[in-house]
């Protein structure tokens, strides 16, 4: 009886040791992957230099990541520049959520579209109790403009901005460009539709700020994957999270609330 006795505990000893040695190992095959961005409220919420975990964007990354196995997903925020430049040159993973362009694919690899939405201008009726509509870029010539630096809103207003038919003030985020609205520093500025309507309701209400009938860009934004590091090699996964996520209606549901 001893004998057993002393041959199970060298059997759990033994076994011990293997579990400390194999237990690493099998949670570091997870691969967690980092897809920086910008606060963005309601997509990304929390403060620059944190990460975000929660809002509409970071809840569709983890109902995503939910579906893919063998990889998890943690999104730092930080200057919208610095998010694509880390991306461009394989430091993180993936932009999760943007437009498409000529100049974006040339470092990036893109996704299958996850939902379309709209950029609207805006503008404050307190200072512009008359209104102000646009039909062309050539509309805004009048005005001071903000945007976001690095932001893309259409081909049309892009390539007016690059041609510097109006005057153009850039700033870090929506948030700055809303409280410069607020404050008569700027006449009008671009905003995601979903984006201005939570501003507006957390931060901006009574002030006035109302948003031009046509839109900017009506567009689908994309997750954007480095073309410098193995990150790519999930593509495949990724999209097929996003068809599953689609064909049952979770999509809208998360981003709309339908």
């Amino acid at each position: 009886m001893r004998l057993n006795i002393i041959r199970n505990n060298k059997l759990s000893s033994i076994l011990l040791v293997l579990l400390c040695v194999l237990l690493p190992g099998v949670a570091s095959a997870e691969r967690m992957l980092i897809f920086p961005t910008d606060p963005w409220p309601p997509f990304m919420l929390g403060a620059e230099g944190t990460e975000s975990t929660e809002g509409i964007g970071t809840k569709l990354m983890q109902a995503i990541f939910d579906r893919i196995e063998g990889a998890n997903v943690k999104i730092p925020l930080v200057p919208w520049k610095r998010a694509l430049n880390l991306v461009e040159q394989g430091k993180a993973d993936a932009i999760p959520m943007l437009y498409k362009t000529t100049v974006r694919e040339v470092v990036m690899n893109f996704s299958d579209p996850l939902f379309s939405s709209q950029d609207l201008a805006w503008y404050s009726k307190s200072y512009f109790p008359n209104g102000i509509e646009w039909q062309s870029a050539d509309d805004f010539v009048p005005y001071i403009m903000g945007v976001v630096n690095e932001y893309s809103y259409s081909e049309e207003i892009d390539q007016a901005i690059a041609d510097k038919k109006f005057t153009v003030i850039r700033v870090k985020n929506t948030q700055q460009l809303f409280a410069m609205l607020a404050g008569g520093r700027v006449d009008v500025v671009l905003a995601n539709k979903v984006v201005g309507v939570a501003l507006i309701k957390s931060s901006f209400d009574n002030r006035n700020i109302q948003s031009m009938s046509k839109p900017i860009a009506e567009e689908d934004y994309y997750t954007a994957f480095s073309k410098k590091n193995s990150s790519k090699e999930f593509m495949d996964k990724f999209n097929q999270a996003i068809a599953e996520l689609k064909s049952e209606g979770l999509i809208e549901k998360i981003v709309y609330g339908e």
